[in-house]
């Protein structure tokens, strides 16, 4: 199957070759081998043998899936480019069985040396194929072009002869007697295994009709029954996979997946649409994982995927709808365009899109895929860029991206995406060096974005981080509720909802829209994390649990999970894992705050202080509010408010958490908490 395949451009067929008559040669290859099909169909159509390959031959507006079987029906031959990944593919062994039924030779390319499932050795048990997986399947050329056109002559596939004394890149590969066997009684199994769950390729009214038929001859007790599959996701609902860098240069990798997050962003403005947050879609990239796996891992019914192909100015990006409850391919499309019209060309894939998933676009909603953007390329490249660097993290990162961003604004001063993307990354900076400069610079940035496009979502939740970390928290408020307001489909929109409550004590509302917020990005550690906060805070001790365990899964490197559950621990008094919890946390300080909490758990009040001023000496300048949470789960309630005087007059962003800190809960019932709430304007 061409999953996501790159169109090739086929040559004109050479001058002195023989015409093959009748009818054209499919060639099915996974989208991994898109390069090795394009050069493959080259040589092919050079030697005068016309092939048919996907997406290049499917007529617009044709249904994927429909499009496919024809071919394979009208083919004279099925040409197989046979690796790893084809092997890994439902589709290609569906081609091929296809294939098979219609009595069409089949020739397989083999370029590596990856097993193969029983079902496809099965339909290939009686073909010989050219072994390349040594070489460059390219030298395997011309001996593959001879054995098709005598499959297409009409001469048995044995005569073929495939040796490596004629083709020193071709090794010859035969099944013996015992092989064939073992896997005809292999491709049996699987097929009664297929019919158990009612996964074999037919359609619903030619199953039916097998059972009807199946029950006239032997009786009612004889009809198997076919359970249907239990998947089930919501309707309307789509992930998007990175699409494949087909620059040739890997360097370009930050602009496939620039362009990949922008569709992305761009169908996430289809309020009919439920799409998968860029950072579990992400989670698969480089992965051999079957399009059904990702779709029941992530819970959507259609993946959209591709390629990018980018030439100086000039962009193609190929890209193709899959159903993923069945399998079957929905649309698929070529666009070639300048980077100056990178806009349209995203409003007009989503369009397309939300089109075959028979979503109807309301009237506003195509024009706000193009709010913020630019049409300016060199703009555009290097917002794409800041975006990848601000997304590893860290001080330095942080640094570099902000050089990017405002190189993209000075290139386009209207450029209102790069304003917000700047903003956030000078807001993330501030955090690691208290700078009060580079916060005013944040809001400027985060301001700016909001002049030029006031319909712009990212603008709000970058205003939402800027605000924040500068304490003004109802401004907070304001700005995350106005950015789900203008995009209710981003999960990011629900996690800065989810964290503004939070800030005031609205937990259960909070709880609610974080888990909506992991709903639409499951596999997203920084959104369990923060669900896992709301959820320890409102004393549901059991998922609270859960989402710290999930955050850690999905990011063991991130610390601050461990720490978390040994919070959890602590509450619940088993402190011994609460211990071994606080060590698995990297930052030392951190460390020294668990050590601190447990042994006055303990009783053992000389180590909690020895712990606690240990912190102290060493993290005074930035951590007020971790020394305050020490002194108020100890009981000092005098110390505890000095630090959270020092803390507001840092400017800690951890001050946001005070309104619901369980560690904070002996605080509670004291006035000057309530003046605290007051002084940070938190009581509504």
């Amino acid at each position: 199957m061409p999953e996501g395949a790159e169109e090739g451009t086929a040559a004109r067929p050479a001058s002195g070759a023989s015409a093959i008559p009748g009818g054209k040669i499919f060639i099915s290859y996974a989208s991994q081998d898109a390069g090795i099909a394009n050069s493959l169909v080259q040589a092919l159509e050079r030697a005068d043998i016309p092939c048919w390959i996907a997406p290049r031959d499917v007529v617009a507006g044709e249904f994927y899936a429909d499009a496919i079987v024809h071919a394979i029906d009208a083919a004279r031959a099925l040409v197989l480019v046979l690796s790893q990944s084809a092997a890994a593919s439902h589709h290609i062994l569906r081609e091929v069985e296809r294939a098979s039924s219609k009595r069409h030779p089949v020739i397989a390319l083999r370029i590596d040396r990856a097993p193969l499932p029983a079902g496809l050795e099965y339909f290939l048990n009686s073909s010989q194929w050219l072994d390349t997986a040594d070489a460059d399947p390219s030298r395997a050329f011309p001996k593959l072009i001879d054995a098709t056109r005598g499959a297409l002559g009409g001469a048995a596939s044995a005569a073929i002869d495939f040796s490596a004394k004629t083709v020193s890149s071709g090794t010859a590969v035969q099944f013996s007697k015992r092989d064939r066997f073992i896997a005809v009684i292999a491709v049996i199994s699987l097929i009664i295994a297929f019919l158990a769950i009612g996964k074999i390729w037919w359609s619903p009214r030619r199953t039916e009709s097998a059972q009807r038929s199946l029950a006239a001859a032997t009786g009612p007790a004889a009809v198997p029954t076919v359970t249907p599959s239990a998947f089930a996701p919501p309707p309307h609902s789509i992930a998007v996979l990175p699409f494949t860098n087909l620059s040739g240069d890997s360097q370009q990798e930050y602009f496939s997946d620039g362009m990949t997050e922008e569709l992305i962003n761009a169908l996430s403005h289809v309020e009919a649409l439920q799409v998968t947050a860029r950072t579990s879609s992400f989670s698969f990239k480089g992965q051999n994982i079957d399009v059904g796996t990702i779709a029941r891992k992530l819970n959507v019914g259609a993946i959209l995927e591709g390629s990018v192909r980018r030439d100086g100015g000039t962009v193609r990006i190929t890209a193709q709808l899959i159903n993923a409850v069945n399998g079957f391919h929905m649309w698929s499309e070529n666009y070639d365009r300048d980077l100056k019209d990178v806009l349209s060309l995203q409003t007009d894939i989503a369009t397309t899109v939300a089109q075959q998933l028979r979503v109807k676009l309301l009237g506003n909603e195509a024009a706000k895929i193009e709010v913020g953007g630019t049409h300016v390329p060199e703009a555009y490249d290097a917002y794409l860029l800041g975006r990848e660097i601000s997304r590893r993290g860290g001080l330095k990162n942080y640094r570099q991206a902000i050089v990017s961003f405002r190189k993209a604004t000075e290139l386009d001063p209207g450029y209102a995406a790069a304003y917000a993307n700047l903003a956030i990354a000078e807001a993330n900076a501030a955090g690691y060096t208290d700078d009060a400069a580079g916060l005013d610079r944040a809001r400027i940035a985060a301001d700016r974005a909001l002049v030029l496009a006031p319909q712009m979502a990212g603008g709000y939740r970058a205003r939402f981080l800027v605000r924040r970390n500068s304490l003004n928290f109802p401004g907070a408020l304001a700005d995350a509720q106005r950015g789900l307001a203008l995009s209710p489909n981003e999960g990011r929109s629900y996690n800065a909802y989810g964290l503004a409550l939070a800030t005031f004590g609205r937990l259960p509302e909070a709880v609610e829209a974080l888990k909506k917020s992991v709903e639409l990005d499951p596999l997203n550690e920084a959104d369990w994390f923060n669900l896992g906060i709301c959820l320890l805070a409102n004393r549901d001790f059991l998922a609270a649990r859960r989402a710290f365990e999930r955050d850690v899964a999905l990011s063991p490197e991130d610390d601050s999970g461990y720490f978390q559950l040994g919070v959890v621990d602590l509450l619940e008094g088993r402190l011994e894992d609460s211990s071994a919890d606080f060590r698995r946390d990297g930052d030392v300080s951190m460390q020294q705050l668990g050590v601190a909490l447990v042994e006055h758990s303990r009783g053992h009040e000389r180590r909690s202080q020895q712990a606690l001023e240990s912190l102290i000496a060493k993290r005074a300048g930035d951590s007020a509010y971790q020394i305050a949470e020490g002194y108020a789960w100890r009981g000092d309630k005098n110390m505890a408010f000095e630090w959270l005087e020092r803390a507001v007059r840092q400017r800690d962003s951890g001050l946001g958490e005070i309104a619901y800190d369980a560690l904070l809960i002996g605080l509670r019932s004291d006035s000057r908490y309530d003046a605290m709430l007051e002084k940070l304007k938190l009581s509504e």
